[in-house]
């Protein structure tokens, strides 16, 4: 589908099932090797101590949104969506947005990392404003199972690793876990600066790839 550059802001969805094949046959491993995909159990202190050591952490609640519901019809499959204030420019942007939940065995959830390129999200799309988009997979995205306390090891399939790439070079990166239910979707903004391809990559813990793209023209 392509991306016109005009008035509305447009949807673009890579449905993998449809038309992507797997970028490398899937090699069996230890089911260890899965679950090291994964940001280690251990109390949200210590991720936070990992993540950002000594920095301190401020308040951020007139800068970020976050948004999902009170209550969920499935509590392992809950939308939410993070909003961050930002010009979003080489001189002043968002570097990365982490996820965590406190009582999660595994606090990180995921990573995401951003560039100017994602840029701040305007009415209307023309070239050098910003366009929404929102891309999915079918996936299983697989959850770890627990026993008495402790992961189960098998080899999970979930995806890890979402890469967005326009025109030619990648502008964002999403690191993702077991947290991110089935089926996952993600919306970002993008700088329109020229014409050409908008891609979304995933790939999963089995070496698979999953691949949209969309053309597109600006006004």
């Amino acid at each position: 589908m392509a991306l016109q550059g005009v008035t509305r802001r447009e949807v673009f969805r890579g449905v993998a099932a449809a038309a992507v094949a797997a970028a490398c046959p899937y090699r069996r491993a230890r089911a260890q090797g899965f679950l090291a995909y994964l940001a280690p159990e251990e109390p949200i202190e210590k991720t936070l101590q990992r993540l950002f050591g000594s920095r301190p952490i401020k308040d951020g609640s007139h800068l970020v949104t976050l948004d999902l519901p009170l209550i969920a019809e499935d509590g392992g499959n809950v939308a939410m969506s993070v909003v961050v204030k930002s010009p979003m420019t080489p001189q002043g942007h968002v570097k990365a947005i982490y996820v965590l939940s406190e009582k999660n065995p595994r606090p990180l959830n995921a990573k995401f990392d951003l560039t100017p390129a994602c840029g701040r999200v305007a009415g209307s799309i023309t070239r050098g404003l910003v366009a929404r988009v929102r891309a999915l997979v079918i996936h299983p995205n697989e959850r770890v199972e627990r026993k008495d306390g402790n992961s189960v090891e098998r080899s999970y399939r979930f995806v890890t690793r979402v890469v967005v790439n326009y025109p030619g070079r990648d502008i964002a990166e999403f690191d993702t876990a077991t947290s991110i239910g089935e089926n996952p979707s993600f919306g970002f903004a993008f700088r329109v600066t020229e014409p050409g391809r908008l891609k979304v990559a995933f790939f999963d813990t089995h070496g698979a790839r999953f691949e949209g793209a969309a053309e597109v023209k600006p006004a």
